[in-house]
């Protein structure tokens, strides 16, 4: 069975893995749910780490059954981005089938994260990639299972911290009162500036508004917590005002460094291996909802000329953003 080595460096695990310490409630629990091997983890190339090497343990959720996040080529981007950080380690969540989820709450078991098992309430943070509005109430009932409290404003400590990104949470205000923090853009750069204030913040003692802050002032993070939302007596939004300190205006982040993309190695049986990801792959994201709110067009045409010249589509013409500088 394969082991963390001593530099806390990414292993991976093989077909022969299976978890070391399976919780008891979830062997009695499986046999009678559909499609178990949605809660058991152990596929090619899922990060294995040394937890004595680790000092950020991140729950990676995704607001859907483990099918749907599975095909997510954005989640499978940034799980191969955290892991590659020394002393990280990022591991999956998806949120529960109906039935598993009934047998989990009778049974008195929270939420837990694929590679470990463990409860992710005892996580340094919760992270959710939000692609539709729909999986809103599922980002509630999943903390709920957690066992964390679904307000920020009752989660006072730096963990677990709370936070949520995707093309969802550009209109982030429905579960305002439920995030930390909400990644607006691309994550590939943003979240690993996010994690090392984290683990700065956790090593010199910061509060927990001291954090909110300092990661306010992170361009692309948006803290609901530091903005005060005024309506008109029809429900209409009338003034946001931010607090002393929370800048006016919050932009999105677009990446410009395309080569941390070339570095990933992410789960799925077409790179078994931990073969790189395909520099074509991501040309090809510009053509879906996500590259259609994120990529400018500037940012298009560069990554389809000096990326994969021959086998992208043309360039789009008519684009809504298409005379924008």
């Amino acid at each position: 069975m394969p082991k963390g080595d001593k530099t806390g460096k990414i292993r991976c695990y093989t077909k022969e893995y299976r978890r070391d310490t399976v919780d008891k409630r979830l062997e009695r629990i499986l046999p009678r749910v559909q499609k178990p091997a949605r809660y058991v983890g152990g596929e090619y190339n899922a990060v294995k780490k040394d937890p004595a090497q680790v000092d950020t343990r991140i729950a990676f959720c995704f607001p859907d059954t483990y099918e749907i996040g599975m095909s997510n080529l954005g989640m499978r981007i940034l799980y191969g981005v955290m892991n590659n950080m020394d002393g990280v380690w990022c591991q999956r969540v998806f949120a529960p089938w109906g039935d598993m989820e009934e047998e989990m709450r009778r049974a008195g078991m929270p939420l837990f994260a694929l590679e470990s098992g463990e409860p992710i309430t005892d996580f340094d943070i919760v992270a959710f990639s939000v692609g539709y509005e729909m999986a809103f109430p599922a980002i509630l009932n999943m903390l709920d299972l957690a066992g964390i409290p679904i307000h920020s404003a009752e989660r006072t400590g730096l963990t677990p911290l709370v936070i949520a990104g995707g093309t969802a949470m550009y209109n982030a205000e429905p579960i305002a009162d439920f995030i930390d923090l909400v990644s607006l853009g691309e994550g590939e750069d943003i979240t690993v500036e996010l994690v090392e204030l984290h683990r700065k913040a956790r090593r010199e003692g910061w509060s927990r508004r001291d954090l909110l802050l300092a990661a306010a002032q992170i361009p692309g993070l948006y803290v609901p917590s530091l903005y005060e939302v005024t309506y008109q007596p029809d429900g209409t939004v009338a003034a946001v005002t931010p607090e002393p300190g929370a800048p006016e205006l919050v932009t999105k982040r677009i990446v410009q460094d395309f080569d941390i993309l070339r570095r990933c190695t992410f789960l799925g049986p077409e790179d078994i291996g931990g073969a790189p990801i395909s520099v074509q792959r991501i040309g090809h994201i510009t053509g879906d909802i996500e590259g259609t709110v994120f990529q400018s067009r500037q940012t298009w045409e560069s990554s389809t000329e000096t990326m994969c010249p021959t086998s992208c589509p043309p360039k789009p013409t008519g684009w809504p953003w298409a005379s924008r500088k």
